[in-house]
């Protein structure tokens, strides 16, 4: 029953406050305490655009009385900490359009930070992966997977980063080819886990809530596991929870 209010809780309390406010306490309880949870800051920081990651860091301030690019730095380290720090600059080009020469020297300068090296040029896959458009990132993953036919960006990634700087660069990646498909895996993920993660759901579901983003989600939903959403919600969550969040997917 307990645990079962504390979710209660948390979820009352990401539906009454700001979506940035929300963020910024997720962070801050993140880094608070005894250890850091890494996979939180993944979650909201790779996925935000520009708008979105300077109103949480305003959020941040006004809440805590502290920078939040301060507390990552304290809190982190080494290439995760640079990769944070290099998101939170604010600085993607979120314009539409795309640039075929400048992918291919993109993908020339991908290949030669990695493969090419002994170690790895980190910045030049921040630098890239931080700042250009989604269409442009999908047009060099196409550049890296047309030269490179049995190396994709995420082959690169996973022989050249380690850890916690890997996974955010493994979920920028994700987004960048398909946010709601992203979305939609990790919800069903955190459903069919044997220790059902009730805050990520709330974390995903209750800020997309307020958007057209959860109509995508709820489709990729229904394209990748053959059943919608709600049925799965249904099945795998119980009570007031169950009800409060079908209620926030309609």
């Amino acid at each position: 029953i307990l645990k079962e209010e504390l979710v209660g809780h948390d979820l009352i309390i990401a539906l009454v406050v700001s979506t940035p406010v929300f963020y910024a306490t997720e962070l801050h309880n993140a880094m608070m305490g005894t250890g850091t949870d890494e996979d939180v800051l993944i979650q909201i920081l790779c996925t935000l655009n520009n708008k979105q990651i300077l109103s949480v860091i305003d959020a941040y301030e006004s809440e805590f009385h502290n920078k939040l690019i301060d507390d990552i730095k304290g809190d982190t380290s080494g290439d995760f900490e640079d990769l944070l720090v290099e998101i939170l600059h604010a600085d993607r080009d979120e314009r539409e359009v795309t640039d075929l020469n400048q992918a291919q020297t993109d993908y020339i300068r991908l290949y030669d930070a990695g493969v090419t090296l002994v170690g790895t040029d980190e910045k030049v896959f921040y630098d890239i992966l931080c700042t250009r458009n989604y269409n442009q990132l999908r047009l060099i993953f196409q550049e890296y997977k047309f030269r490179l036919p049995r190396h994709d960006i995420e082959y690169a990634i996973e022989e050249e980063f380690s850890g916690y700087a890997k996974e955010g660069l493994l979920t920028i990646v994700a987004v960048a080819k398909n946010l709601s498909g992203y979305f939609a895996e990790k919800i069903h993920h955190c459903m069919h886990a044997n220790d059902k993660k009730h805050e990520q759901l709330i974390r995903i579901i209750v800020p997309r809530s307020k958007t057209d983003v959860i109509v995508s989600i709820k489709q990729e939903y229904s394209k990748m596991y053959n059943k919608s959403l709600e049925f799965d919600v249904t099945e795998h969550t119980k009570g007031l929870f169950r009800k409060a969040i079908l209620n926030l997917l309609n």
